[in-house]
């Protein structure tokens, strides 16, 4: 086995942790903002879905190279060293809880009109089918000998974890694609985390990180053959900067709700009333005649419906020329 540095041992394990711990809390704003707005509208079903398949996968997948004794002896016969550790495990079982708890969520708060898609449920039906067929014919095979290849018997539990890997992978590259497209029909990211995606693009990144450090120092066989991780933080980091394009630069929220506002304010803009418009109108006409009748030396006094009059008639009429003034008043106050 090659040997590098302390520096390089060092760095590789902050990364390592580093990613650990990133990845690891990105699962809970998502679910703290679900609590917060008691509302899962805006988070794809699909994609919560697919990754409770994916981490579950995950978690037997690592599991049994971790615990389980005849499993990691024939492992070793094949491969070698053990590249899964306890953190591994962990990492994959915390997630898988996380998620399910999501999952449960679409469940007790509002959920509008999504539901799971027909496709997305076919699918997962489809892959926990033959997992589980696979598992049956494995445990049922009995203690004869068998082909292997490149030390793996192709009908033993070790064949089958490495299924359980790949249908991880394959849920990896796909299970962002709900979501953003989600959110493009939304056309807003409202109700999907902005925190879990820049945490999991930190973790991503830092896996990605580590992988190469340990290629660099260690040498890149062992990086290529461990294509999970690789997939792991490559994939979701591709799919993190949409998202960050969808919610900082697509479907700005400060934008879209600075737009709501302006189309409130005109919406909700004042509407002169039309004794308003009526007031103004008497005033108009009351000082056109006041002028009518000061220029032919007649006096003028106001008439029936409110205005002057110029019959030279000196009766007043008081209460409706203070009605006129007051109507006058209401026009010039609003």
């Amino acid at each position: 086995m090659a040997r590098r540095s302390l520096a390089a041992e060092v760095v590789s394990q902050v990364l390592g942790w580093t990613y650990f711990v990133c990845w690891s809390l990105s699962f809970y704003p998502q679910l703290f903002l679900n609590r917060k707005r008691q509302s899962t509208v805006g988070m794809s079903f699909d994609y919560q879905l697919a990754n409770a398949l994916g981490f579950g996968a995950y978690t037997i997948y690592t599991s049994a190279l971790v615990f389980d004794k005849p499993v990691r002896r024939e492992y070793r016969q094949a491969f070698g060293d053990d590249v899964v550790t306890v953190q591994d495990c962990c990492f994959a079982a915390h997630a898988l809880a996380t998620t399910l708890v999501a999952l449960a969520q679409t469940r007790v708060y509002e959920r509008g009109t999504q539901r799971f898609s027909r496709g997305c449920l076919v699918a997962v039906g489809v892959v926990v089918g033959v997992t589980a067929s696979a598992a049956v014919f494995v445990a049922l095979r009995g203690g004869a000998a068998h082909k292997t290849v490149h030390g793996v018997e192709v009908d033993g539990w070790l064949a089958w974890l490495y299924w359980l890997s790949a249908v991880k992978l394959g849920v990896t590259l796909c299970k962002y694609v709900p979501q953003a497209f989600l959110n493009m029909k939304r056309q807003s990211t409202t109700g999907w985390s902005i925190e879990n995606v820049l945490l999991d693009f930190t973790g991503g990144a830092l896996s990605v990180g580590q992988l190469l450090l340990d290629g660099a120092t260690l040498g890149w066989k062992g990086a290529i053959g461990d294509p999970i991780k690789f997939a792991l933080g490559f994939v979701s980091m591709i799919f993190d900067i949409l998202f960050m394009i969808q919610h900082y630069v697509l479907y700005n929220p400060a934008r879209r709700r600075a737009k709501e506002a302006d189309a409130s304010d005109e919406d909700s803009a004042p509407v002169a009333p039309s004794f308003v418009a009526e007031a103004s109108s008497h005033l108009l006409r009351d000082t056109t005649r006041a002028s009518s009748s000061s220029s032919n030396g007649a006096p003028s006094r106001p008439d029936d419906d409110g205005g002057f009059d110029s019959d030279g008639d000196d009766e007043a009429r008081p209460g409706r020329w203070s009605d006129c003034r007051r109507r006058a008043v209401l026009s010039f106050s609003v």
